[in-house]
C-alpha cells in the first residue's frame, strides 16, 4: 500500500507543478487576469479562515455540553451520596469521566457495606455503644441500652447524659 501511496503522490506532485506552470504562462501574459485571481484567492481564504471559525466554535460548544453534562452527573453523584440517595447510573465510555464515574460508584459501595457492618456490629453488641454530640447528648445508641440500662432508645436520644446517670 506505501509503495502505491508514494506512486499517486509522485503523480499528483507532476500534475500539480503542470497545472502550476501552465497559470503562471496564464497570469504573465494577462495583468487583468492576475488581479481577478488574487481577489478571488483572498475571497476564498477569507471564506475558509471565516467557516475555520465557525467550525472551531461549534465544535468547541458540542464538546463542552457533552463534558459539561457528563462532570454534572458526577457531581450530581456526589451531591445524591452525601444525602443517602440513590446514585445516577454509571456514565458509559471509556475515556477518565467514565473512569472517574465508576471509581466513584465503586467507593460508594465500599463505604455502604462498611456502613452495614458497622451498623450489623452495632445493633448486635452486647455492651452499649452510643454517640454523643459536643453538649453530651446521645445522638445514637444500640439497642443493648435497653436491657442493660433500661432505657429505650428514643428515650435516650436527645438526652444529655447526665440526665441519666444515678448517684
Amino acid at each position: 500500500l506505501i509503495p502505491e501511496i508514494k506512486r499517486m503522490g509522485t503523480e499528483l506532485l507532476k500534475d500539480l507543478n503542470q497545472i502550476a506552470a501552465v497559470e503562471r504562462k496564464y497570469e504573465e501574459t494577462s495583468p487583468e487576469r492576475q488581479s481577478q485571481r488574487k481577489r478571488e484567492l483572498l475571497t476564498a481564504l477569507v471564506g475558509a479562515a471565516v467557516f475555520n471559525v465557525l467550525i472551531t466554535i461549534a465544535m468547541a460548544v458540542y464538546f463542552t455540553k457533552g463534558i459539561s453534562a457528563r462532570f454534572n452527573t458526577v457531581m450530581s453523584n456526589t451531591d445524591k451520596f452525601a444525602l443517602g440517595q440513590k446514585l445516577a447510573d454509571p456514565i458509559e465510555g471509556s475515556d477518565e469521566i467514565a473512569a472517574l464515574d465508576q471509581i466513584f460508584h465503586n467507593m460508594a459501595a465500599s463505604i455502604e457495606a462498611a456502613s452495614r457492618r458497622e451498623r450489623a456490629l452495632t445493633e448486635n453488641a452486647r455492651d452499649v455503644i452510643c454517640s454523643l454530640d459536643q453538649s453530651c447528648r446521645f445522638s445514637s445508641v444500640n439497642p443493648a441500652a435497653e436491657i442493660l440500662w433500661g432505657y429505650s432508645t428514643e428515650e435516650l436520644l436527645g438526652r444529655r447524659a447526665v440526665e441519666i446517670v444515678h448517684e
